[in-house]
């Protein structure tokens, strides 16, 4: 084989590496992630807790997560939309998206489809009582709507889970708050 054919062979073999992972970080961008604490409070207060937070009516997720409810709607009435957006830890960038609540369970669940916005998809809100507490867990499956946000999923999927620690973090803060000691 010449040197000539040899150099377009590599190149050639080169070039299909690269189109295979290209294609398979455009294949697999999705982010699926469930993260979970235990809330040490009643599953109503922790519920009235989330859905105030996404009323605006507190910022105990700031600077990480916000939403601001669309017109009269509430977080919790089936077909309000949410305008959403998420800071990752240590990020400039801030992610949007739109959210229609479509299931709400007081004290239970609340299910929210991601509808437009740099993410499509839906997370998925659980309340469990567990002991004096509650299990909350959120899944998080979604897919990006442009090219740059698949590449960049491996660190968003990463840094999902920093931002629900730091709502769990001020979820747990905020309730013990609110709630006096009894002595």
């Amino acid at each position: 084989m010449s040197s000539t054919r040899f150099l377009r062979f590599g190149i050639v073999v080169v070039a299909a590496v690269l189109a295979g992972a290209i294609g398979f970080a455009f294949a697999g961008a999705g982010i699926s992630a469930v993260d979970e604490a235990l809330i040490d409070a009643p599953p109503g207060e922790v519920y009235e807790a989330l859905i105030a937070e996404a009323a605006g009516r507190t910022s105990w997720w700031a600077p990480y997560w916000r939403a601001a409810v669309r017109g009269d709607g509430a977080p919790d009435r089936v077909g309000s939309i949410m305008d959403i957006t998420v800071q990752l830890p240590g990020a400039k960038r801030v992610v949007r998206m739109v959210g229609r609540t479509e299931e709400a369970v007081p004290g239970r669940l609340i299910r929210i489809e991601y509808i437009d916005g740099d993410y499509v998809g839906e997370v998925v809100l659980t309340l469990e009582p567990e002991g004096g507490g509650t299990r909350v867990r959120v899944r998080f499956d979604t897919q990006p709507t442009r090219w740059t946000l698949r590449l960049l999923s491996p660190i968003v999927r990463k840094g999902h889970s920093a931002v629900m620690r730091a709502g769990f973090t001020g979820l747990a803060e905020h309730l013990r708050r609110a709630t006096p000691a009894v002595r």
